[in-house]
C-alpha cells in the first residue's frame, strides 16, 4: 500500500514521486493502496507532487456486497469507506481505479458473474475511473486452495470473464487483470 506510513515511509514515497516527476517519459502513474490511507492532506499532496501525470489510484474493493466481501475474501473494509476514498480521490483531479474479483470462493459461476456485473456497474457509478477485472486464482497457502483441492469450488471460466466484459465494457475503462502479477497463479 504506496499511502501506508508503516509500509512506505512518508519520505520514500515523497522522494520516489519526485523522481518520477523529473522523468518525462513517464507520463502515467498507477499507485495501489487501501481506502484507510486515502486522506484529503496525502492525496494533495500526490497531484502536486506529479502534476502533470495521469495518476490512477487502484483499490481492491472486490465486491460491493460488505457481507460477501467479508466471508469470502477478508478484506477488512466497507463499502461506505471505499466511497469515501473515491470522493477523496476525486477532489485533487486523481484517477480512482478499483479491482473488481470475478468469483470470489462460495460463490457459482452465475453468482460471481452477476455480482462482477453488478459491482462493476456500482463502482464506474460511484466515480471509479477504470475497474480492474480480476479472475479468482489458484494460490499457495489460501482459501481458494483449500476449496478446490477438496472439489468444494472452481476457477472462474474464460467464458465468464467474457459475460462481464460483454455487459460491462461500456461502462467506462475496462482491464483484464492477472496477467503479470506475482506470486504467479499455480492454476489458471
Amino acid at each position: 500500500s504506496f499511502f501506508n506510513e508503516r509500509e512506505m515511509p512518508k519520505q520514500a514515497r515523497v522522494r520516489m514521486l519526485q523522481e518520477i516527476n523529473n522523468d518525462k517519459r513517464i507520463r502515467m502513474l498507477v499507485l495501489e493502496t487501501r481506502p484507510e490511507f486515502v486522506t484529503d492532506s496525502v492525496m494533495a499532496q500526490t497531484k502536486a507532487l506529479v502534476p502533470d501525470l495521469h495518476v490512477e489510484v487502484a483499490m481492491g474493493l472486490e465486491t460491493m456486497d460488505d457481507r460477501n466481501r467479508i466471508i469470502s475474501v477478508n478484506k477488512g473494509l466497507t463499502l461506505k469507506q471505499y466511497e469515501q476514498a473515491i470522493r477523496t480521490l476525486r477532489k485533487p483531479d486523481l484517477y480512482p481505479r478499483t479491482y473488481v474479483l470475478l468469483k470470489p470462493p462460495f460463490f457459482s459461476e452465475k453468482e460471481g458473474i452477476d455480482e462482477a456485473i453488478r459491482t462493476t456497474a456500482h463502482v464506474f457509478n460511484a466515480g471509479t475511473a477504470t475497474v480492474s477485472l480480476e479472475a479468482c486464482t489458484y494460490q499457495k497457502y489460501t482459501l481458494t486452495e483449500y476449496l478446490i483441492d477438496r472439489g468444494l469450488t472452481q476457477l472462474p471460466k474464460l467464458w465468464s470473464i467474457i459475460e462481464v466484459v460483454k455487459k460491462t465494457h461500456h461502462l467506462g475503462k475496462l482491464l483484464i487483470g492477472l496477467f503479470q502479477f506475482y506470486p504467479s497463479p499455480e492454476h489458471v
